[in-house]
């Protein structure tokens, strides 16, 4: 039968034990002397008890029974048991190490046996025990003492293998391993750790979490398995990790996390470009494809850049989706129809990003050309100086620039790439109060305006220009672009009253310009405006002279139209003058 400590069940019995004593001396009074064995044979003495047996049973069925003096390491939840063969017998103990030298402070069982149990905090508590029984009418026990010690606690490492491994279903195995293998089933504490998700593992809970394993009596060593898995659209390398946690059956020798590293498998297309063409006009598009070496797994941003082109003249997207499991997309560059083009170039890039490498095919370059543009020949420029008439020939004098051709012996600047194709002469040294230009032209498109033509050089320029109405203006430049109205000081931006020019006439303009009386004179087919110059103005010459003709003058907007005759003269000349000066010469 088993009772727990301090539970008196027979008064009776205790009575007459107490009794016994009464003629028997405690086995650790007077003088240390004990009840030999010559007291059991004396018939005028009670008899002695039996003595008080130590036993243990540890969980796990680890059992057995501690010798007088004897010392037994428990290593896990323990039950110790007192008893005695005497029938109806208390039994007076002590279990902190006290000597039973006055029964009424010890504790006591009735029965002739008892059980108390040690918990799991108290197995490595060193417990010291000192017990002795009487039975009825009987003196006491020789004395027992036994001590339940604390046994050496096994230490724990942890490792992995493999340290590393790929996302495609692969085993990772985790490994506790103790010092010495335990007498009974061991509980080991383990904290989860690592950047995983629950998608990318099974075998553990989510990262942050308590689990347990047990290492089997008699073996040293338990196994954790961990399999990854594929989360589709992951591009990023995840870790799992496990750490030992306090225990009280062990000590921890592997204080850090064991981690394993989980490689990610998806694939990361490269990328290339391509373009159905790559010479289009202002009235078309081209498409261009981004290509992938493989289907993407999820949708793709692929960032783009371009350049090349005038700001605002081609709409270019920042990027496109590659979609998941496509191996290609598409997108658009259009030109602004309404522009005007001189065949400029494109450049259309792929750029870096996430999730994608670029091949060595990662730009295309698409040539843009005015659909609307004619053929752009004249003759040569004439000039007049010292009263005297002279012609520049065909092409002798021009330097030109780009793709520019003499052909029949007229320059042809229809070909070449933006703001490249031009042709320059130098004029007569101009006087920069009293100069003269004139032009005849036809105009092929007034869908908006452009130059006709600039005197001068860079940002020193007088500029003849149609708006898209028809509207006759003349910029004297000092401080913006050739022929660009809106970027032009207002107070060098003239218009020209009761002109509106139409396609298909042939002009003749003559320009004569008097910075001495701030004024200036155009005649247009015969009509003259005379336009007042601010007093603020300030008008001076570059140090080199050039009359430029492009189909996009210096940055201005491109002229629409053909050139018969161009001359520039120093003094001021009537229109009546040119007009007469050139039919003179027998080559016009």
């Amino acid at each position: 039968m088993k009772v727990r400590l301090e539970n008196v069940r027979l008064f009776a019995v205790i009575v007459a034990a107490s009794t016994a004593l009464m003629a028997c001396p405690l086995p650790y009074d007077y003088h240390g002397k004990t009840p030999g064995a010559s007291n059991s044979t004396d018939p005028s003495t009670p008899k002695i008890t039996e003595a008080v047996t130590v036993s243990y049973v540890e969980e796990g069925g680890n059992s057995g029974t501690i010798s007088n003096d004897g010392t037994f390491a428990a290593t896990n939840t323990t039950t110790i048991t007192l008893s005695t063969a005497t029938d109806n017998a208390v039994i007076y103990y002590t279990d902190d190490g006290t000597k039973l030298t006055e029964l009424a402070k010890a504790k006591r069982i009735t029965g002739s046996n008892g059980t108390f149990t040690l918990s799991r905090t108290e197995v490595f508590q060193a417990m010291e025990i000192y017990a002795l029984a009487v039975g009825p009418n009987m003196c006491p026990s020789l004395p027992v003492h036994a001590t339940i010690g604390v046994g050496d606690k096994p230490v724990l490492t942890l490792s992995a293998s493999p340290q590393s491994v790929t996302d495609a279903n692969k085993t990772v195995t985790f490994t506790v391993t103790s010092s010495f293998a335990p007498a009974n089933n061991m509980t080991v504490n383990l904290t989860t750790g690592g950047t995983y998700s629950a998608a990318d593992v099974t075998g553990i809970p989510a990262s942050g979490s308590s689990i347990t394993v047990t290492i089997p009596a008699g073996a040293v060593s338990v196994a954790q398995a961990v399999t990854t898995h594929h989360v589709t659209g992951n591009y990023t390398d995840k870790t799992v990790a496990l750490s030992l946690a306090p225990g009280g059956l062990y000590a921890i020798g592997t204080s850090s996390p064991v981690s394993v590293t989980i490689a990610n498998t998806t694939p990361v297309p490269v990328l290339t470009l391509s373009a159905s063409t790559t010479s289009i006009t202002n009235a078309q598009t081209a498409t261009l494809t981004v290509n992938a070496s493989i289907a993407p797994e999820a949708s793709l941003m692929v960032y783009i850049s371009s350049g090349g082109y005038r700001y605002g003249k081609v709409t270019v997207p920042s990027f496109v989706i590659l979609p998941a499991g496509a191996a290609s997309a598409t997108f658009t560059v259009s030109p602004v129809s309404s522009a005007y083009y001189d065949q400029q170039n494109a450049t259309v890039s792929l750029t870096a990003g996430s999730h994608y490498t670029l091949g060595s095919i990662k730009s295309q370059t698409i040539q843009i050309t005015d659909a609307s543009l004619g053929s752009f020949t004249f003759d040569g420029v004439w000039k007049f100086a010292s009263g005297n008439v002279s012609k520049v020939g065909t092409s002798a004098g021009w330097t030109l620039q780009g793709a520019v051709a003499v052909s029949g012996g007229k320059l042809d600047l229809t070909s070449g790439t933006y703001e490249t194709n031009y042709a320059t002469v130098a004029v007569p040294s101009i006087d920069q109060n009293n100069f003269t230009f004139a032009i005849k032209f036809t105009l092929t498109d007034l869908s908006k305006s452009h130059a006709i033509f600039a005197a001068g050089s860079g940002y020193r320029a007088v500029v003849p220009w149609v708006d898209g109405n028809g509207n006759l203006h003349v910029d004297f430049n000092n401080h913006g672009i050739i022929g660009d109205p809106g970027v032009l000081d207002p107070s060098y931006n003239f218009t020209i009253p009761g002109v509106n020019l139409s396609v298909g006439s042939a002009y003749t303009l003559v320009l004569a310009v008097d910075v001495a009386n701030r004024k200036f004179t155009t005649t247009l087919n015969g009509a003259s405006a005379t336009i007042p110059l601010p007093s603020s103005f300030v008008w001076y010459w570059p140090s080199y002279d050039d009359l430029f003709l492009s189909e996009d003058p210096a940055n201005g907007d491109t002229f629409q139209g053909t050139w018969d005759w161009v001359f520039a003269a120093n003094g001021l000349l009537s229109y009546t003058t040119v007009v007469n000066m050139i039919a003179s010469d027998p080559d016009l």
